[in-house]
């Protein structure tokens, strides 16, 4: 009887197993009521389950390795942008310095030789800004007499020497060309006969030169060229080659180192090596 109670308390006994991650206790079936039939604990490390062991980040070592080699990246970058910028700077200059002595110049002191870089000698006008008009058409007053810019024909007058005034809208445009236009209000023969031979002798006679009489104070002399004056009490030579060189061909429009004359100036005589020291 002890023995047959043992083998049905053995049979009744739960089978464990334990699988991986845990164990299960399985009761056979037919047990009786209230018995366990299935206990299950799984050591489960899903997401958000407890871990008894810190997590461990990247090390000191592992750090300074990935800053050292971020700087390294950076500082290759930046190389290669200077190294871009200087090149772009200077293919342009190249560029440019191939482009730049083939572009015509279209300003007043085409040829340097003619004419410097800018006017500085006499006393400068405002520009009266002022377009082209038909012969004889009514215009605003000029800011200044004897004109040195504002309305104007379209062509000036023939270069030269005249016994007449001639019209102010024809010899703005001259003015407007690079030419000097020389007023004077001279009676004396001698003193007309003196500004008369300068002004036949300058280079590339008659181109850019305009003299005639003008309502000036008796005796006195004034020459104009686009934007500027300047006067004399006498003839002085002198002074008025300053002028002259300083302002030929300043207009702003370069028609020709003689004004679009029909004459060309003379060549600088060449240099007597022997007779140079």
């Amino acid at each position: 009887m002890t023995d047959q109670t043992e083998s049905n308390d053995t049979d009744k006994k739960a089978i464990v197993s334990q699988p991986e991650g845990g164990f299960t206790a399985t009761a056979p079936a037919g047990d009786e009521p209230g018995s366990v039939t299935n206990i299950e604990t799984r050591d489960d490390k899903g997401p958000g389950a407890a871990s008894g062991r810190r997590a461990q980040g990247p090390s000191k070592q592992t750090m300074a390795r990935d800053e050292r080699r971020h700087r390294s990246e950076a500082k290759k970058a930046r190389k290669r942008l200077l190294y871009g910028i200087g090149g772009g700077l200077i293919a342009l200059a190249l560029i440019a310095g191939l482009v730049a002595p083939s572009i015509p110049s279209l300003g007043p002191n085409s040829d340097a030789s003619v004419q410097g870089s800018s006017p500085s000698i006499g006393t400068p006008l405002p520009i009266q800004a002022a377009a082209v008009i038909e012969n004889g058409a009514l215009h605003e007053e000029y800011e200044s007499l004897p004109p040195t810019s504002g309305p104007r024909y379209s062509t000036g007058v023939d270069w030269g020497i005249y016994e007449t005034e001639q019209p102010a809208e024809s010899l703005v445009r001259n003015l407007e060309e690079g030419g000097l236009v020389v007023h004077h209000n001279i009676s004396d023969p001698m003193q007309l006969e003196d500004l008369r031979t300068f002004i036949e002798a300058q280079p590339g006679y008659p181109g850019c030169f305009v003299l005639q009489p003008y309502d000036l104070q008796p005796g006195t002399v004034a020459i104009t060229s686009w934007g500027w004056i300047d006067t004399y009490d006498i003839v002085d030579r002198a002074a008025m080659a300053e002028f002259v060189a300083d302002h030929r061909n300043s207009g702003p429009l370069f028609m020709g180192n003689t004004c679009g004359a029909d004459t060309v100036l003379p060549k600088s005589p060449p240099i007597d090596h022997n007779s140079v020291l």
